[in-house]
């Protein structure tokens, strides 16, 4: 059974571009895409989430995890046993475990970073439910989470019994103002004809129907006050332009997909880490999709490790498919949809010229793009000394 974990992650960078089509043109799975000019975010197979890390150190690209689905899990088989030994065995492995094992994790101090986020940190550097707390490093894993939860200035862990108690404290964000004082160009980001320009700082450089390339200044950060002397700001323009792009959609005339069975769901009773089923439990061969949601009891208004879990599984096998010709294009056209509501929700389509191509194995389409939309990207600026 193959049980996936999801990651999903926000990306931001100069290359954001670049990194988008470093993705699409890699084997890795990424869906729920959106795209804007600042920002992409996205979801991803943990499996996959190595290379990403790996691919956006390379090319600059801030990454940052927004959120942890579905966990892989154990389940411990157990049949009763009555007599005063096996009472005794139990009660002196209860004593054990509430002493000496993670059953539980608690997580303070946090309001921007999600308990998500922390909860794949932690488990990244080796704390998570099941761990010997006397092999933790406790020192060296509060240095390890604080260099990897970028936003926290500090965090503290501790064990009491069997909880490990994390303390969070948040930086505080800087404000994006505060770069307004470092003096900046904005340069066009690619080939295009701009159709507007709105200047709230800095010298406008160009006119509407002027054709840029990509680096070409647009506004200028240095600007005359009136008395022929000039001074050096942080520009501040929307720089609207219309520009072509290209993309190439493919689809085989054989393929795969998921088929699935019906959904099950199967509960279960945790206890200080451990899992008991409840009630016949299916044998599962085949990879699922899963997710899981735990309410934890509580006595006297304070939670306990003890509570009940509930499982979905989605059992799916791989089918080959065999499109037509017809169906295959209709397969194109919602990938089509899909991209241009990813990537152009916020833009303009002017224009969008479509080329077919047919192959023994597959059709493709190039589609051209006449867009309109933010050309304008700051660039910082830089004086010299001499």
């Amino acid at each position: 059974m193959g049980v996936r974990r999801v990651v999903s992650f926000r990306a931001r960078g100069n290359k954001l571009m670049g990194f988008v089509n470093a993705i699409r043109h890699s084997d890795i799975i990424c869906f729920s895409q959106k795209y804007s000019m600042e920002e992409y975010t996205g979801k991803i197979y943990i499996s996959d989430f190595e290379r990403l890390k790996l691919l956006a150190e390379n090319m600059k690209i801030d990454l940052f995890v927004e959120e942890y689905q579905g966990k892989m899990f154990t389940v411990l088989k157990y049949k009763a046993r009555y007599g005063l030994l096996i009472g005794f065995i139990f009660m002196a492995a209860f004593v054990f475990v509430m002493s000496n094992i993670v059953v539980k994790i608690e997580i303070n101090g946090n309001e921007n970073i999600k308990d998500d986020e922390i909860l794949y940190v932690l488990s990244e550097i080796g704390i998570e439910k099941g761990t010997f707390i006397p092999s933790l490093d406790i020192e060296n894993c509060e240095l390890k989470m604080k260099t990897r939860l970028g936003n926290a200035s500090w965090a503290a862990i501790r064990t009491q019994g069997g909880r490990v108690i994390v303390d969070i404290h948040e930086g505080i964000p800087v404000p994006r103002t505060v770069h307004n004082n470092i003096p900046c160009n904005i340069v066009s980001e690619r080939d295009a004809i701009v159709t507007d320009a709105q200047v709230m700082q800095g010298t406008l450089k160009i006119e509407r129907g002027y054709s840029v390339g990509k680096g070409d200044l647009l506004v200028s950060g240095v600007v005359e006050n009136g008395a022929g002397n000039y001074m050096i700001v942080h520009a501040l323009a929307d720089i609207t332009g219309e520009y072509m792009e290209k993309e190439t959609f493919v689809q085989y005339f054989e393929s795969s997909q998921k088929e699935y069975e019906e959904k099950v769901q199967k509960r279960s009773l945790e206890f200080f880490g451990f899992r008991i089923p409840l009630g016949f439990e299916k044998k599962y061969s085949k990879s699922a999709d899963y997710t899981e949601t735990t309410d934890y009891f509580s006595v006297l208004g304070i939670e306990i490790p003890i509570g009940l879990v509930v499982s979905e599984y989605t059992d799916y096998e791989m089918k080959n498919i065999t499109y037509t010709l017809t169906e295959a294009e209709e397969e194109i056209q919602k990938k089509i949809s899909i991209y241009e509501k990813n990537f152009y929700s916020d833009k303009e389509i002017i224009k969008k010229d479509v080329k077919k191509n047919e192959y023994e194995d597959r059709v493709e389409y190039e589609v051209t793009y006449t867009i309109r939309g933010k050309i304008g990207v700051e660039k910082e600026l830089f004086i010299s000394k001499n």
